[in-house]
């Protein structure tokens, strides 16, 4: 599969701020809108738009990742 799918009702049941909003829509645009938000680490990652579809782009974790001592965060519950 290229694609993963993870509906925003997830991420949210996981504590996460989702901003669904793309920033041309608002009428007052922050970093806030179209976003993903982990506020226990204070991280945020913007969404991207295809057409009508907010994504960000993942990729399979290399071995340097796994073995490296990043903190790991979820978007879902366990």
């Amino acid at each position: 599969m290229t694609n993963n799918l993870i509906p925003s009702f997830l991420m949210r049941l996981n504590g996460l701020d989702v901003n669904e909003c793309p920033k041309i829509m608002a009428k007052h645009p922050d970093e806030s809108h179209h976003s993903i938000n982990f506020p226990d680490v204070d991280l945020r990652i913007p969404l991207q738009l295809d057409k009508t579809t907010s994504y960000i782009q993942t990729r399979m974790p290399m071995d340097e990742d796994i073995s490296s001592q990043m903190e790991r965060l979820d978007l879902t519950p366990d």
